[in-house]
């Protein structure tokens, strides 16, 4: 993930990742500019950020003071070592995988009086609807079939 801000962080990015050419490019040469053409930049950014890996680019953006952090898979999360010395892997029966556990990423918040309870864990796809359906829209069962019929749920 890339976060530059300002027209300072581009042309630093830019001379980083020897891209001079899009510092100078008009459509990208103010802030105002790079939102207004962004869909060309994009892009134009492709090659570029493909040219180095995420490890590359934090390392070095990070010393530019530019905004980035990677997107971690699931792997990767759990296995990040303030995840771990947080406490933030939990473990829960779930429907998915018939009541076995898995592991969760829990809360980063921990309090010292009211710490954070899980009393279930997340519900599989489409599996509070007709209760919601039920109780906010007040449908009938006639009217939920109608639409499961319809494969509108």
């Amino acid at each position: 993930m890339l976060t530059i801000g300002n027209d300072a962080q581009f042309q630093r990015f830019c001379e980083f990742a020897n891209c001079e050419e899009l510092a100078g490019d008009e459509r990208y040469k103010s802030n105002s500019a790079r939102v207004k053409n962004r869909d060309a930049l994009i892009l134009a950014m492709q090659p570029v950020m493909a040219s180095k890996t995420s490890n590359e680019w934090f390392t070095a953006l990070q010393k530019l003071t530019i905004g980035c952090g990677p997107i971690n898979s699931i792997e990767q999360v759990f296995n990040d070592k303030h995840v771990q010395e947080r406490g933030m892997i939990i473990k829960m029966p779930h429907d998915a995988v018939g009541g076995r556990s898995i592991s969760l990423v829990g809360s980063p918040l921990n309090f010292s009086e009211t710490p954070v309870t899980y009393r279930h864990a997340p519900p599989i796809l489409g599996a509070h609807t007709e209760e919601v359906l039920q109780e906010v829209l007040k449908l009938q069962d006639e009217e939920i079939s109608q639409l499961k019929g319809q494969s509108v749920i």
